[in-house]
């Protein structure tokens, strides 16, 4: 952000001040003021150190130098042993290798493998017994901590840790907060349909309302079908409903339909329930995130 501003400020006083009655003011007051005139005149020095910096600002980029090793294919990036070494020394992950080098993951990966390094050997050899007396306080101060919490309590100790020895750890010392912990999570539901048109979500899309655009789309439960995906300049019933029946004349009528609370859907609920009877589930109606 402060560089941004300090783009603004060249471009203001580059171009703005040119303006010769804008100008005649500036050197007017800047006369007047003692004060003034020592502030543009460090604007001035300002304007020249950004110039400047962003002539030099390709320079400092860090970016990796391509080799040609002799052997056929496209040149190669020169990554040292010793780069890597000391990125590994310094807890970092391939993704944040590849982020400062500039280069892929899988490059990352292959120098790592070629060079004989691995990050997990980064990992601390500390035993269980020693891991448990680490991680006694720190729990009995804040039993709500989850592993990551005390992932990153070690790493501040000095102690680099694997999840899975971390949550081993809060296992053996907590084992009721960790189950008290694992009772919020959200339960997962499996979703089986009995077969094809056994059951039809639809649904509608309004991020293009404004400019008079609404997507309402159809699929099979079962076979993940697309039966239908139009676009209209309206939300009405009947536009949602005229969709449904090209899509019934072409794959069949449906057992049942989902769909939300919409008033767009009435007459498709109207039609499902005609068709197939009341009383059935002909129109399953819940909210639109679980459809």
């Amino acid at each position: 952000m402060r560089k941004d501003l300090i783009v603004f400020l060249v471009f203001f006083f580059q171009h703005f001040l040119t303006c010769p009655p804008v100008a005649t003011n500036v050197l007017r007051i800047s006369q007047r003021w003692a004060a003034v005139e020592e502030l543009f005149d460090m604007l001035i020095e300002l304007i020249g150190a950004v110039e400047e910096l962003k002539g030099s600002e390709k320079d400092l980029a860090y970016k990796m130098v391509k080799i040609k090793d002799g052997n056929r294919g496209r040149p190669v990036y020169d990554i040292t042993k010793d780069q890597l070494e000391y990125l590994v020394d310094l807890s970092f992950t391939g993704t944040e290798m590849a982020k400062l080098l500039q280069v892929s993951h899988s490059t990352i990966k292959r120098r790592l493998r070629f060079y004989g390094l691995s990050t997990t050997k980064q990992y601390s050899s500390i035993c269980d017994d020693d891991l448990d007396q680490l991680l006694q306080p720190i729990i009995e101060e804040n039993p709500h901590l989850g592993y990551r919490s005390i992932q990153a309590r070690l790493k501040v100790c000095g102690h680099f840790c694997p999840e899975t020895r971390v949550r081993a750890a809060l296992v053996r010392l907590d084992p009721a907060a960790v189950a008290m912990r694992w009772c919020d999570t959200v339960q997962r539901r499996k979703y089986r349909v009995a077969g094809p048109n056994s059951l039809w979500h639809i649904d509608g899309n309004h991020k293009l309302i404004r400019w008079r655009f609404v997507v309402h789309g159809g699929i099979d439960g079962f076979s993940r079908l697309i039966v239908f995906l139009t676009i209209s300049t309206n939300n009405k019933s009947a536009t949602v409903l005229q969709s449904f029946l090209t899509a019934v004349q072409k794959y069949g009528l449906p057992s049942r339909v989902r769909t939300d609370h919409g008033t767009e859907n009435v007459d498709v609920a109207t039609f499902m329930t005609l068709q197939r009877g009341p009383y059935r589930g002909s129109v399953l109606q819940g909210k639109s995130v679980h459809n």
